[in-house]
Parts: structure tokens; C-alpha cells; sequence
């Protein structure tokens, strides 16, 4: 199983990115990435990020597959939660892509072309 945690539920992803999901991870289960004010300190992020924790770990429970998080987002939250998905024994990957603008005069466009799963970490073998 992999769990979305992002701002890009997977239905909405690339034909690319949901086969290598899918191939790599078995089902794909979206969980709506936080709304992080600006004004939270380092204690509100770590108490949000505990708070999804629990959610895989619920997830984690009741599922017989492995699981990993694909989380992609703010930045401290990002990394507070995957430390705490390496203490946990939880895997966590990132998408990568190549980002490619079409620009003139009056109009740019950004499209990012998944190429594929990235881990943020090494679980130590067993």
C-alpha cells in the first residue's frame, strides 16, 4: 500500500505515476495533506505531525500489505514526519519529475513529467 500524503490526491496523477504506484506499492490510499499556518511554531508541527503518524499507523494496522508514505509538501512538516516514519520503521518515498515551461510573451506553463519514487531514507535490515 502506498499512502498520499500531498496536495495531489492521486487520482489526478499522471497515467505514469499511478502505474509505477500501483506496480511498486499495491493500492493507493490518499490522505489530505495538512493546512500549515505560517505562524505555527516547531511544537505545533511536531503535535500535527504525531497526529499523522497515527493516521498510517491506523492505516498500517489494518492493512496486511507493507506500507510505504509518499509525502510531498511544506517543508518543516515534510521533515519532521518522515524522521518520524524512520523511527517508526515506516518507509517513505518522494515523486521526482522533470519540470518542463513553455513560455512566451504572455503565457507560462509548467508541466512536471513523473520519472519515479524516491526513497528519503534506508531501513536498517532486520
Amino acid at each position: 500500500m502506498l499512502i498520499n500524503i500531498s496536495n495531489h490526491p492521486s487520482a489526478y496523477w499522471q497515467k505514469e505515476q499511478l502505474v509505477t504506484a500501483i506496480e511498486n506499492y499495491g493500492e493507493v490510499v490518499d490522505i489530505v495533506f495538512p493546512v500549515i499556518s505560517p505562524e505555527w511554531d516547531y511544537c505545533k508541527i511536531v503535535e500535527l505531525a504525531k497526529e499523522y503518524l497515527g493516521k498510517v499507523e491506523k492505516l498500517k494496522k489494518n492493512n496486511i500489505e507493507k506500507v510505504t508514505v509518499h509525502i510531498m509538501g511544506e517543508f518543516t512538516f515534510t521533515y519532521v514526519f518522515v524522521n518520524l516514519l524512520r523511527e517508526h520503521q515506516i518507509p517513505a518515498v518522494a515523486s521526482t519529475a522533470h519540470r518542463v515551461v513553455d513560455e512566451d510573451e504572455f503565457k507560462k506553463t509548467t508541466i512536471f513529467r513523473f520519472i519515479k519514487f524516491r526513497e528519503y531514507f534506508k531501513l536498517e535490515e532486520e
